[in-house]
């Protein structure tokens, strides 16, 4: 199975990492939701509150990313309101297979997601 991985970078304005946080908390509950969705997950730098945040997304499908970027689209004057600048367009990632080993997928058995 081919999965799809995206990451973005996002860095809010000063003093506001903590809403950006919780904004993208409150959009989780819907993005856990999608079809097709495999993982997403918010990460900063250990004990860092004003740095940047790193948003890794995996999808089994590119119906899927298609189908998360149409969902997000009104969502973004939101989400850009709280940034320091526009983010960078997301980075779409495909697998490459080392070994074949389950982990090295989204979604596979014995992986985690969430």
């Amino acid at each position: 199975m081919s999965t799809y991985a995206f990451v973005n970078t996002m860095q809010a304005k000063a003093g506001r990492q903590g809403e950006l946080v919780e904004l993208l908390r409150d959009l989780a509950v819907s993005m856990h939701a999608e079809p097709g969705r495999l993982h997403y997950s918010v990460h900063r730098a250990i004990g860092d509150e004003n740095g940047p945040v790193t948003v890794i997304q995996g999808f089994a499908s590119l119906e899927a990313v298609e189908a998360h970027a149409a969902w997000m689209e009104p969502h973004l004057p939101e989400l850009v309101s709280l940034l320091d600048a526009p983010p960078d367009p997301p980075v779409l990632l495909e697998p490459v297979v080392l070994s074949g080993h389950p982990l090295e997928s989204f979604g596979a058995p014995g992986a985690t997601g969430a």
